[in-house]
């Protein structure tokens, strides 16, 4: 039986649901419109769908000092904005500018910071070849911070070791661009790192037993006066 990811109000949350009567239309996009049963609680309901087809807007790439025009795929609904990593055929790209006006019929361009998908801006984009991702290592009562470049495609996992400025640290939580949190992301979609340094494997007392003992010259000199006395 096919089924549809959809919002269901009786538990409120989005479940699986099975199609018990279904009408479709591939046209503009795709559309739904039918019967669908909660696979969850059981709840029936009638449920139309519309999803209105990808634009494809212009895209300006900057390539070995020239400027490639190429098309690029995008929802209606999508933000965009400057200084964003996106998905090209070509590999990742990072918008280094977005131009609106061009196809309103004007001669004058703008040049602003975002701009949704459906006002087709001309996107002005390069190709990268690393990301800069930020660290930030939690010490006590001290935060760390540390930039190291990856490969965009990079992936890093909750629990990975890695080396960060000649040590080995631990991943221990992932956050995203847009303030999500989650265990597995490609380099190119983190906004953060938070790791800890990785111990050695020695305790406190082990490493304070190994640690050298100084005698500072002020106390070694009471100490050979006590001597001294203790001979006269």
């Amino acid at each position: 039986m096919q089924q549809l990811e959809l919002e269901c109000e009786s538990c409120d949350n989005t479940t699986q649901h099975d199609v018990l009567k279904a009408q479709t239309s591939q046209k503009r996009g795709f559309s739904f419109q039918g019967t669908v049963r909660c696979s969850e609680c059981g709840a029936t309901r009638h449920a139309k769908i519309r999803v209105l087809p990808p634009l494809e807007l212009e895209l300006r790439l900057s390539e070995g000092g020239e400027t490639v025009r190429e098309k690029l795929l995008a929802e209606p609904g999508d933000l965009l904005q400057v200084g964003e990593l996106l998905s090209h055929a070509r590999g990742p790209l990072e918008v280094t500018a977005l131009e609106l006006g061009a196809r309103k019929g004007t001669d004058s361009t703008k040049r602003v910071q975002q701009a949704k998908a459906r006002e087709r801006p001309i996107i002005w984009a390069r190709l990268v070849a690393t990301v800069r991702v930020r660290f930030a290592l939690h010490r006590e009562s001290e935060t760390l911070s540390l930039k190291q470049k990856l490969p965009p495609e990079t992936e890093l996992v909750v629990g990975m070791v890695l080396q960060l400025d000649g040590r080995a640290a631990v991943i221990e939580a992932l956050h995203l661009r847009g303030g999500k949190r989650v265990r597995k992301a490609a380099a190119w979609d983190l906004k953060r790192v938070t790791c800890r340094w990785k111990r050695d494997g020695r305790g406190r007392r082990d490493d304070k037993r190994r640690r050298p003992q100084h005698t500072s010259d002020e106390a070694r000199k009471r100490l050979t006066d006590r001597g001294g006395r203790r001979k006269g």
